[in-house]
């Protein structure tokens, strides 16, 4: 894509936002993966309600609005977790 068919980010504009936000990443070593992971959870000033994910043989055969639906699904139950692991202190 041509540079002039970049818009300038505006760091204010969150119209664009939604809960179960995705990142799907591709042709990555497990190394690598659990870097950008860690790199990510560490910048503060980005949003953390991310689920993360690899693509693999299963998925790839999907459409992606079905795999990003199990996403979301799967981050859901996983907050829900460690909500109720969070509020009986263990």
């Amino acid at each position: 894509m041509a540079k002039e068919g970049y818009q300038q980010l505006n760091e204010q504009d969150t119209s664009g936002e939604q809960d179960g936000k995705v990142i799907i990443l591709h042709g990555f070593s497990p190394a690598q993966l659990h870097a950008v992971v860690k790199a990510y959870r560490e910048a503060t000033e980005l949003p953390q309600d991310v689920a993360f994910a690899t693509v693999t043989e299963q998925s790839a055969r999907k459409r992606l609005g079905s795999v990003v639906k199990e996403l979301r699904d799967d981050a859901r139950e996983a907050k829900k977790r460690r909500d109720a692991k969070a509020r009986s202190g263990a």
